[in-house]
């Protein structure tokens, strides 16, 4: 039998009004274009996760002038708080029975989910929208793992032990070592989630899903896909949008080329706890307690040294090659067997698992993209060629860095518009004057993406939604002893007509009414003309999502990025892979004992050395950074920062202990693309 189980749900689906909900009898703010319930999905551990599920449905109502010939003009109501305005009518070319059955997105987050003017947006799209808590964060039961919850089920891989914040033993089913919260979420959604519209229970989901989010945002997506085998017949998973993440955290993350980010691991960790954990004994919820300790600063200590040190019983740190604790969150070294389960002698690679389309969105400064890029080649790499996804997997890589993504600035360089040119900034998303900024995200390759994934994936083809304004049981009075019921039957209009209505750009046509004048009644229709004061930006008129738009794209696009604008760089470049495997023009170059950069060998030899005091390091100015801070403490140093100030030079370069080699000048200019390769004797 099944059981809804949500007893939060069960008042929301009487589409009662939402709390703090304003309603002046306009559609004028995005939290009228959607309804938020919170519901608790349970793990199999008897955690629950907290998440708010945002449908379209109109929370205020709305009216429009009206005249009839020989009366006054009344305002007549068009539309009423609480419908549900947005079906799907037609599913794989014939009619859909359920077309209040939405494509649903789904955003899992460490940073809370309460982000409505997202929920309520995205809704606004044609979308079931579900934002979630992770473990331990914000309304979401159990103990913070950082990351460690939402990949795939350790056990596989070292079944003698578990997080060093985890305090049940390894082998018992409730251990950290068995969680696989991504996984468990997606399916409750898919098969338990429902709300009632006049009386119908309704799923919320369509059985296709989507995610799209940054960072963290991005990692979980990577994990729940990889931690499950994907059908691309069945429910579940069928487009991400990882923006700024990885699914190689202990080689890429934690470690670099075998240095580790202290900086980066340390204050994230540290951060999130801090952010998470309440000191008050009498807190409900994530205390320092609950990891057996007294302060957040201890339970951080103890996450980052969980990353970086030996394990009980003489096992290396995570980021040694042969550490089996590299399989928690290295999908390149979890393998699997044939059905996608996770087997240490398994002969499959976890990206196996991955059978989805993906946009891979990253900076040439993020923190995380060598990982970024090194998920995008393994799922070339290892998706099936006959499925099709491999070539559904499309790189982005600008000049931005982790927090600078799709911005206009990173670091100490401005770039041209034309950075953004298929994008959307998502940091300055913001409307003027009441409207909502759709213009910019309704020609995005963003919102194409969620159309090309969601709405034509071939599991289930609906196309572009249809906006419904029901038909009104009401009549109003037009004047004495004349009433009118408008519309007097439900009204359909394609999506991108009514955006460009509630933008002012375009009417709505054949809108019908009815008249009543006594014991005799007529229908009619008119033309309900374009909003007086536009609820939607928009610079031109939406025509809508241009099918195949997506498949035409390259696999990569990188921007060429020039620190100056002197006609040099500043443009995408469109490649079939990355690193490039044709077209490769290498350059040697060699280090002088007169401190030169040469193309041939030096005639010189000898050698040159420095004294390294490490009470006086040499600081890390711009590059692939998040939390350093610049030499005078002003801002976070990161992208491409000019070396040659007085203050970061002193720090970075001009000193006795950096030494320096200079080459003859330079005949024109010059960009370098890829992975730099070194012999260096020390």
């Amino acid at each position: 039998m099944r059981c809804i189980c949500l007893l939060a749900l069960l008042n929301w689906l009487a589409w009662g009004g939402i709390v703090g909900q304003t309603t002046n009898g306009e559609l004028d703010n995005v939290t009228d274009f959607a309804q938020k319930t919170s519901v608790s999905i349970p793990m199999p551990d008897g955690a629950h996760l907290a998440a708010d599920v945002y449908l379209p449905v109109f929370m205020d109502s709305f009216s429009i002038p009206f005249r009839f010939p020989g009366s006054p003009e009344v305002q007549i109501s068009l539309i009423k708080a609480g419908q549900p305005y947005i079906v799907y009518d037609s599913i794989n070319g014939v009619a859909n029975p359920n077309p209040y059955e939405l494509p649903t997105l789904f955003i899992r987050t460490p940073y809370n989910k309460n982000t409505e003017r997202v929920g309520h947006l995205l809704a606004f799209l044609g979308y079931s929208v579900v934002i979630q808590d992770t473990r331990g964060a914000y309304a979401s039961e159990g103990n913070y793992l950082p990351m460690f919850s939402d990949a795939w089920p350790k056990a596989p891989y070292h079944p003698g032990f578990t997080h060093l914040l985890d305090h049940l033993s390894p082998l018992q089913s409730g251990s950290a070592n068995f969680h696989s919260d991504g996984v468990h979420s997606l399916q409750y959604l898919l098969n338990d989630l429902y709300w009632v519209y006049q009386g119908d229970s309704i799923k919320v989901s369509n059985g296709s899903v989507g995610m799209l989010g940054a960072s963290a945002l991005g990692n979980v997506q990577y994990q729940l896909a990889a931690a499950h085998k994907i059908n691309p017949g069945q429910p579940g998973l069928k487009g991400l949008l990882p923006i700024v993440a990885s699914n190689e955290h202990y080689k890429s993350t934690a470690v670099q080329n075998g240095v580790f980010r202290e900086a980066l691991v340390s204050n994230w960790i540290t951060r999130q706890y801090r952010d998470l954990l309440d000191e008050n004994d009498s807190a409900t919820f994530h205390r320092a307690a609950d990891f057996g300790y007294t302060d957040a600063n201890t339970v951080a200590e103890t996450a980052i040294d969980y990353w970086i040190t030996a394990r009980n019983g003489g096992q290396p740190a995570g980021y040694y090659p042969h550490s089996p604790i590299r399989a928690e969150l290295d999908a390149s070294f979890a393998p699997v067997n044939a059905t996608g389960q996770g087997d240490a002698n398994g002969g499959l690679s976890r990206y196996t698992n991955m059978e989805v389309p993906m946009y891979h969105l990253t900076g040439w400064w993020d923190i995380f993209i060598d990982g970024q890029i090194e998920t995008f080649q393994n799922l070339r790499q290892h998706l099936h060629p006959d499925l099709g996804n491999a070539s559904r997997q499309k790189l982005v890589i600008g000049p931005w860095a982790h927090q600078t993504i799709t911005e206009l600035r990173t670091g100490d360089v401005a770039y041209p518009a034309n950075v953004n040119r298929f994008l959307v900034d998502l940091q300055n998303f913001e409307g003027s004057n009441g409207t909502l900024p759709l213009g910019e995200l309704l020609q995005s390759e963003i919102f194409s993406w969620l159309r090309y994934t969601l709405n034509q994936n071939e599991f289930k083809a609906v196309g572009s939604p249809k906006v419904v304004i029901k038909a009104a049981t009401q009549w109003q009075q037009l004047m004495p002893g004349v009433e009118v019921r408008m519309p007097s039957k439900d009204y359909r209009v394609p999506y991108p007509d009514f955006i460009n209505y509630l933008g002012g750009l375009a009417p709505l046509q054949d809108f019908p009414y009815a008249l009543k004048q006594g014991p005799f009644e007529f229908e009619n229709s008119f033309y309900v003309p374009p909003s007086e004061n536009p609820v939607v930006g928009l610079s031109k008129p939406f025509t809508g999502y241009q099918a195949g738009a997506m498949d035409s794209l390259p696999p990569v696009r990188l921007y060429v990025a020039a620190a100056v604008q002197n006609g040099a760089g500043n443009y995408w470049l469109a490649k079939d892979s990355f690193p490039f495997s044709a077209g490769i023009r290498k350059q040697t170059l060699y280090l002088g004992a007169d401190h030169s950069i040469q193309t041939e060998v030096p005639l010189q030899q000898g050698e040159l050395s420095y004294v390294h005091d490490p009470d006086r390091p040499v600081l890390t100015v711009g590059g692939a950074n998040m939390t350093v801070r610049t030499p005078g403490n002003e801002r976070n140093s990161q992208g491409q920062m000019n070396l040659a100030t007085t203050a970061n030079s002193q720090a970075s370069m001009n000193r006795a202990d950096v030494l320096q080699f200079t080459s003859s000048p330079l005949a024109d200019s010059v960009t370098l693309i890829g992975y730099p390769n070194f012999s260096f004797y020390a």
